[in-house]
């Protein structure tokens, strides 16, 4: 089986972790931008942990939701 050598992609070749924030700088959208950078979760050990739900209602905060409003019971559990 040969394996076709992989294009050069020369947008993402050129992104990195500044990409991102420098471009929505420049066009005067950073301070109205939530960005979540996401990466490996559970690979190194973490001190301060937080759960998924509070990273969640956090994200909602800072876009002007409150969580508990749009927070459903269903079968003795609370979805949001």
């Amino acid at each position: 089986m040969r394996l076709r050598k992989r294009k050069s992609d020369p947008v993402s070749d050129r992104i990195d972790s500044t990409t991102l924030p420098t471009d929505l700088a420049q066009r005067d959208m950073l301070e109205d931008t939530l960005v979540v950078w996401g990466g490996e979760f559970g690979r190194t050990a973490i001190e301060d942990k937080v759960h998924i739900h509070d990273l969640h209602a956090t994200m909602l905060h800072l876009l002007g939701l409150d969580h508990t409003r749009i927070t459903y019971h269903l079968s003795g559990r609370d979805f949001g």
